[in-house]
C-alpha cells in the first residue's frame, strides 16, 4: 500500500484530488442518493461490522455514517490530502493512502465494501481486476454497494471542479453482467439522472446493491 508504488496515472489522478481538497465535500458531501444507499446498507449490517470504503474521499458521508453507529471502518483513497481531511473528520475510522487495484487484505476480512464513484477513476481492465480482488476481501455472504456513471468510454478526460480527470463508464447492461459473472447477486439497483448545469449534459448514475455468494 506504499504510495511510492503508484503508477503514473494514479499519481496524476491523486494530484487532482489533492488540489480539490475541501471543495469536494462542499459539492458532493450531501449526495442524497449516496446517503440513501448507505441507509440501505446500514439496515443490513450486523453490529460492529468491518467495512471497507474504496475512494473514501473526505470521509463524508460514508465513513462518518458507518462509524457513527459503531462499525469498524477502513477507508482507502489515492489522495494524501483526502486522507488528511478524512482523519480529521472521522477520527474513529482508519484511513490508508492506497490504490484499490493493489490492496492486500486477508480473505474474508470485511462484512461489506462500498465504492461510490471511485472505481470509475480507473481503466476498464483495472476496474475488472479490482472487483475480482475486492470480492476476495468479503465474507460470505457480504455486501458490495457500488456506484458508477453510465456511458461507453474508457479513461476519458473530463472537466471536474476546475481540474481535469480521467473517468471510465459502462453501459448498464455491461456492468450488470460483470457483477453477475463475479457471482455477485444484485439485490437492488437504482438509476439516477443528475442535471448538473446547462453547459453539461445530464449524467446517469448507476447504484448497485449486491451480495457476495459462495
Amino acid at each position: 500500500m506504499d504510495p511510492n508504488s503508484f503508477s503514473l496515472e494514479t499519481h496524476q489522478q491523486a494530484a487532482v484530488f489533492d488540489q480539490i481538497g475541501d471543495q469536494y465535500e462542499t459539492v458532493y458531501g450531501r449526495n442524497t442518493e449516496q446517503i440513501t444507499a448507505m441507509e440501505w446498507l446500514l439496515q443490513r449490517l450486523p453490529p460492529t461490522s468491518h467495512v471497507l470504503d474504496i475512494g473514501s474521499g473526505t470521509g463524508v458521508p460514508t465513513a462518518r455514517m458507518l462509524a457513527a453507529v459503531g462499525h469498524d471502518v477502513t477507508g482507502v483513497d489515492i489522495s494524501a490530502e483526502m486522507i488528511r481531511i478524512s482523519k480529521q473528520q472521522v477520527p474513529q475510522a482508519t484511513f490508508l493512502q492506497a490504490d484499490a487495484n493493489n490492496l492486500t487484505f486477508d480473505p474474508a476480512s470485511f462484512h461489506a465494501i462500498t465504492a461510490f464513484f471511485s472505481l470509475l477513476m480507473m481503466r476498464r481492465t483495472n476496474i475488472e481486476s479490482t472487483l475480482q480482488r475486492l470480492k476476495t476481501f468479503l465474507q460470505t455472504p457480504g455486501y458490495l454497494v457500488l456506484s458508477m456513471i453510465e456511458g461507453d468510454f474508457d479513461y476519458q478526460e473530463i472537466p471536474f471542479l476546475g481540474q481535469s480527470i480521467h473517468v471510465t463508464a459502462y453501459p448498464r447492461e455491461i456492468i450488470t453482467r460483470l457483477l453477475k459473472d463475479l457471482s455477485f447477486t444484485i439485490l437492488d439497483s437504482r438509476i439516477v439522472t443528475l442535471h448538473q448545469n446547462e453547459e453539461r449534459p445530464p449524467e446517469t448514475q448507476l447504484f448497485f446493491f449486491c451480495q457476495c455468494q459462495p
